[in-house]
């Protein structure tokens, strides 16, 4: 056959095949859309979290009427279920996409707690701080196990918000260490902001201050655990300083109170004292006072008296001479 003829041939046969092709696509493409939703599938990374869970996830995507085997995927409004699902506080990160396989898979990302806070002027208010010292609800089915703090209520001033970050950054240093997470069983902040450790032995709080220089401080407190405990006795100090670079300080504040309730105590009795003997010279003064009085008032009268008769007298022997005259 001619060449020629073949590939007139071939040319006539791919355009009758045009429509045929045309028409799969667009049957496909029109199957595709109206394909239903085969499958939903969760993937929650930190598992070790409990915040959000599978069936959580399924209930908003089914609150939001998309269902297995009846929602069509086209209708399904992946940006708006992706939204829905960051809206919950728990929630770090969510993506949702569908396979070939015409199913709807959901990553999730939980946001992590690193410390718990409760507020000392309330108890019943209570809330953790995320990586970032953010801070996220407690949950109702899920409880953290992470360091526990006692603080104030903290702001979002300057000075909180870097009081927050240490304390996050003192939450990851201490469940980071073996010793140091049993050994420190709570953390707590003071009226003037400044962090105090308790510990689970003994009974002295250390005052840690801030988060800065963190592991320096650390490394003198096991110091003074190891070494300095060893010759002196453990309950001489109820307080440990580690504010100070390159030191750590021991005190004994229950002296101090001794000593300051003994100075009051002398005070009060001082006090009590003058009082006494200010009521005795308030008692004792009418007495000297009102005698001479009284006396001098008694003499002034007699004497009053006396120059009053003298008087009389005199005028009576003035008028003798005179009554005798007219007798006469």
């Amino acid at each position: 056959m001619n060449p020629r003829i073949k590939k007139i041939g071939r040319n006539i046969l791919f355009l009758l095949s045009i429509p045929g092709i045309v028409g799969a696509f667009v049957f496909a493409n029109s199957n595709k859309q109206d394909e239903k939703l085969h499958g939903i599938h969760v993937d929650i990374s930190n598992t070790e979290l409990s915040f959000v869970t599978t069936n959580d996830i399924l209930k908003l995507i089914g609150d939001n009427h998309v269902i297995v085997n009846r929602s069509v995927i086209s209708n399904v409004k992946i940006n708006m279920l992706e939204n829905k699902i960051r809206e919950n506080k728990w929630v770090k990160d969510a993506e949702i996409y569908v396979t070939a396989n015409h199913d709807i898979n959901i990553k999730i990302s939980q946001r992590k707690p690193k410390v718990r806070i409760n507020q000392n002027d309330s108890s019943d208010y209570a809330y953790y701080l995320d990586e970032q010292a953010n801070p996220i609800e407690l949950s109702g089915q899920y409880i953290a196990k992470v360091p526990v703090a006692t603080s104030p209520d903290l702001s979002n001033t300057t000075q909180d918000l870097k009081l927050k970050s240490d304390l996050v950054k003192l939450a990851d240093y201490l469940q980071a260490d073996p010793f140091w997470n049993t050994m420190i069983s709570q953390i707590n902040v003071n009226e003037q902001h400044q962090i105090e450790l308790i510990p689970a032995l003994g009974n002295q709080l250390i005052l840690l201050g801030s988060a800065d220089d963190l592991d320096s401080k650390m490394k003198r407190l096991l110091a003074f655990y190891q070494n300095g405990l060893t010759t002196i006795d453990w309950n001489r100090y109820n307080e440990i300083d580690l504010r100070f670079a390159r030191q750590v300080v021991g005190r004994n504040t229950n002296v101090k109170e001794l000593v300051n309730k003994t100075i009051e105590k002398a005070k009060m009795e001082m006090a009590k004292e003058q009082k006494e003997k200010y009521l005795l010279a308030l008692q004792s003064s009418p007495k000297k006072n009102n005698t001479p009085v009284r006396e001098k008032s008694t003499d002034s009268k007699k004497h009053a008296d006396d120059q009053k008769k003298n008087i009389l007298t005199k005028q009576n022997d003035s008028l003798k001479p005179t009554l005798n005259n007219k007798k006469k």
